[in-house]
């Protein structure tokens, strides 16, 4: 038998700060990542036609943890390649902002 595991919902919010003078987004941050409960069960005599479960963990809150640390290290250090240029995301963000709302002005 296999087990499915439902769809696990999450959302991630990013903060940022207005750049004085430049009417810029900069220090791009992320701010919370909330995700469901990822349950885990160990399974006990497996190999018998009793299936007992002990032990049902929910491992969301590691997940959570070890997913900001990856999200915040890419956004500090990643140099994504963009129109022959390599920039970080803010300012790539910057650049979409930009294109797709010339007429907001600055933050």
């Amino acid at each position: 038998s296999s087990d499915c595991v439902e769809d696990i919902r999450f959302s991630l919010a990013f903060s940022s700060d207005c750049v004085e003078g430049g009417g810029r987004l900069g220090n791009l941050a992320l701010a919370s990542f909330d995700i469901d409960p990822m349950m885990i069960e160990q399974n006990l005599l497996q190999q018998s036609w009793v299936r007992l479960a002990v032990d049902a963990v929910d491992i969301s809150p590691h997940v959570e943890r070890v997913a900001k640390e990856q999200i915040g290290d890419f956004i500090d250090k990643a140099r994504i390649l963009w129109a022959g240029r390599r920039m970080s995301v803010s300012a790539l963000l910057n650049l979409v902002v930009a294109y797709n709302s010339p007429q907001a002005g600055s933050c």
